[in-house]
């Protein structure tokens, strides 16, 4: 499909264009949309929205995603090849950018870590935050066994380390890498600590993958394919009432040449990332975003559509050294 545009001959008028060139402008004009809603926005923030905000059409993923029982239909390497490599993350529009719903509230967390630190004359992982999610727990747990979704998306922008010399590893072009993680429903706050602990250690020192956790299998992307660059997105789907007792989204280090090189310029040095979060339900009477709203101190529109929230440093963040 092409779109209409000026000509350079104005005798012209008119002409047409498509492809990237047409996909670019489109997409710079709903990254000023964001920028002019929220003013606040960083530019790995903007960057997250537009993935964030996009949605298949029905005929990028004729078949569908999900089983009946809320499994993905597709292996998660499968998901990649398949869908994300040929579609990205679909088809971002203006509408959902500015503003959640009832039914499907998004909150954006801007916030910063210090990823590493020089601890007995070694380079370590510093630092992790953990964001408890301020769901409606009463709400969740009425909706029961009815499927709900949690998407994800983590970006950050990276310091380049183009030199031949440091390209002989995964973790030699990207100055740190971030994660994200959720808590089990039956998972306790110290063992999801250490399990972060083991995976970023694992990851970062290149020793492969660390124990399967259960609630990996209700990812569709999954932890491998996802963690790719600086940004990662993912999608969650379970039942309400488990979600309810999850509660606790965590983003952590792993490896890059900072940690690798131990510059004394780049240990202790914070870096910035955007943390954006969706719950979406079917459309059922449950109000979501009231409840939501209240807690985060959010006022709250006569209209059906209310903005969406943005937190700087959200007040009910923890913070853990390694």
């Amino acid at each position: 499909m092409s779109v209409a545009t000026t000509h350079h001959d104005p005798a012209r008028q008119l002409t047409w264009t498509n492809a990237t060139s047409a996909a670019t402008a489109q997409a710079a004009a709903l990254a000023a949309t964001a920028m002019s809603a929220y003013p606040g926005l960083r530019p790995e923030t903007v960057r997250a929205l537009l993935v964030h905000e996009a949605r298949w059409t029905p005929a990028m993923v004729e078949q569908g995603l999900f089983k009946k029982t809320g499994a993905p239909k597709l292996a998660k390497g499968d998901v990649m090849r398949q869908v994300i490599r040929r579609y990205g993350w679909g088809m971002p529009t203006a509408e959902r950018i500015r503003s959640s719903a009832s039914n499907a509230i998004t909150m954006i967390i801007q916030n910063t870590l210090v990823p590493y630190k020089v601890k007995g004359g070694q380079a370590r992982l510093a630092e992790l935050k953990l964001h408890e999610l301020p769901w409606p727990l009463e709400q969740l747990r009425d909706l029961a066994e009815t499927t709900v979704d949690l998407r994800v998306t983590l970006a950050y922008m990276i310091e380049p380390n183009p030199g031949r010399r440091g390209m002989f590893g995964r973790y030699s072009y990207a100055s740190h890498g971030l994660r994200f993680a959720i808590k089990g429903s039956a998972e306790s706050s110290d063992s999801f600590e250490r399990r972060l602990a083991e995976q970023a250690e694992h990851e970062g020192d290149g020793l492969g993958n660390p124990r399967a956790f259960e609630s990996n299998s209700r990812w569709l992307v999954g932890r491998r394919a996802r963690n790719l660059g600086s940004l990662h997105a993912d999608i969650w789907r379970g039942s309400a009432a488990e979600l309810a007792d999850c509660g606790t989204l965590a983003v952590h280090p792993v490896g890059g040449w900072w940690k690798a090189n131990r510059r004394n310029d780049r240990m202790s040095l914070p870096v910035s990332y955007a943390l954006l979060i969706s719950l979406h339900t079917p459309e059922v009477s449950t109000d979501l975003y009231t409840p939501i709203a209240t807690q985060l101190g959010v006022s709250i529109g006569v209209t059906p559509h209310a903005q969406t929230e943005i937190v700087d440093g959200i007040p009910i963040q923890m913070e853990f050294g390694w």
